[in-house]
């Protein structure tokens, strides 16, 4: 039993390496895709047949461009941007794949995501691509890590908050407090920033408690926060 057990863990281990390769490869794709890009890349994100692969690449090219404007011209894709296109679609399949692989045949894939998402750098962006795919309950298993995540500014600040906010609504309301009781405990103006802006996207009521929490902070710019909520 030991024996088989522990082949299943060097299973899930290999595959997941896969999607953090995989995923890297993606990223040095897009990457690239944007930066040497010559023409329209509002173009590229149209060019070809629409597919479900088509439409997730270009959500994801858009979502990085959504500071600049770049591809904002209205030129027509080169030879080299449709080239560079294709790669990213390609990398970008492939970091699926991968992930789908991982989440179907490891039943430890909750909790190896944990791990990787108290990690940084690259594992933790990995994790989070890939526990944007999980299943709501899988999701929910997850609520503490990924509101930790979403609750000071880092590069994954974004989407940790979309993941928790994919949670049914209701279902938060009744989690939501718990959850974010270590993170409060020792909490700066930051943390009751990022989490006062979650709790107006899932209830307001929440929102005015955490709010009147913050008020009452022993913190002059965690008081702040507060009353911003209130004059605003």
């Amino acid at each position: 039993m030991t024996r088989k057990s522990d082949s299943r863990r060097e299973i899930c281990a290999k595959l997941w390496r896969d999607v953090v390769a995989a995923y890297e490869n993606k990223i040095r794709a897009r990457h690239e895709l944007v930066a040497r890009s010559q023409g329209s890349l509002s173009g590229l994100l149209h060019h070809g047949p629409s597919s479900w692969e088509n439409e997730s690449a270009a959500e994801e090219v858009r979502e990085a461009l959504a500071d600049t404007d770049h591809g904002s011209s209205g030129e027509e894709p080169t030879r080299q941007d449709q080239e560079l296109w294709r790669s990213f679609v390609s990398a970008h399949r492939s970091s699926r794949l991968a992930q789908d692989g991982f989440l179907r045949e490891c039943d430890s894939a909750v909790e190896i995501l944990r791990h990787a998402m108290n990690a940084t750098g690259r594992c933790r962006r990995a994790a989070l691509d890939t526990a944007a795919l999980l299943k709501p309950h899988q999701k929910m298993e997850l609520l503490e890590d990924l509101l930790a995540l979403a609750s000071y500014t880092h590069g994954q600040t974004h989407l940790s908050r979309r993941i928790v906010l994919s949670l049914p609504t209701e279902w938060l309301k009744v989690h939501l407090e718990q959850a974010a009781k270590p993170i409060l405990q020792d909490a700066s103006y930051e943390e009751f920033g990022w989490l006062l802006e979650l709790y107006k996207e899932v209830d307001m009521d929440l929102a005015r408690k955490l709010a009147e929490e913050a008020v009452n902070h022993p913190e002059e710019d965690v008081r702040s926060v507060g009353r911003d909520f209130f004059t605003t």
